[in-house]
């Protein structure tokens, strides 16, 4: 238990070391809850909320720059749902996911190199009653994005771009959850350390 503590003294010093401010998100009001991130605006009558949860999302990202090596970097890609809500009985929930790899088309085509550079993709659409948390929509019906009709996927993105829910708010939705998750990476370590210690 001894190794295990100074492994753990040493690598939260190291931690708590590259610690980076966690970023605003303009227009948005921001709340975490330990590995729950909540995002809410109000705009023209409408309740915008963005939920994520930054468990299992972080990547390790390695490149080279100007033939240098870089060291890796730890980033967060979490799955995202938003909720835009417009004072009725349902909201109108749409789950987003980071695209992490390069897409091929159904010809072997590079997307990205096609110029479709989006950061995050529509994976399912659905109504929910106001309040009621993703987890107990077992029984609501979803529309996948394999069935969405590619003109009505673009008519939701551009909903969504409306809204603020863009390329730039992706970017920096992940530099939010990256901080806020090493945050709670070192707080973990911390709490090892303490029950290992007693």
């Amino acid at each position: 238990d001894s190794d295990l503590v100074k492994f753990l003294k040493e690598e939260i010093e190291v931690e708590q070391g590259s610690l980076t401010d966690v970023p605003k998100i303009p227009g948005f009001e921001v709340t975490v809850d330990d590995a729950e991130i909540t995002l809410t605006r109000n705009i023209e009558g409408e309740r915008i909320t963005v939920r994520l949860n930054i468990n299992h999302s972080v990547e390790m990202e390695e490149g080279d720059e100007q033939g240098q090596d870089v060291a890796p970097e730890m980033r967060s890609y979490p799955d995202f749902n938003v909720e835009v809500s417009k004072g009725g009985p349902n909201s109108l929930r749409i789950s987003c996911a980071f695209q992490r790899d390069d897409v091929l088309d159904d010809q072997g085509v590079d997307q990205e190199a096609n110029g479709d550079d989006e950061l995050f993709l529509i994976d399912e659409v659905l109504f929910a009653k106001e309040g009621v948390l993703t987890d107990n929509l077992e029984s609501a019906y979803r529309v996948g994005s394999e069935v969405i009709n590619g003109e009505l996927y673009d008519h939701l993105k551009n909903f969504l771009a409306e809204r603020g829910i863009t390329n730039d708010f992706c970017e920096k939705l992940s530099d939010l959850a990256s901080a806020v998750e090493h945050r709670q990476y070192i707080c973990f370590l911390d709490q090892l350390q303490g029950f290992v210690k007693k």
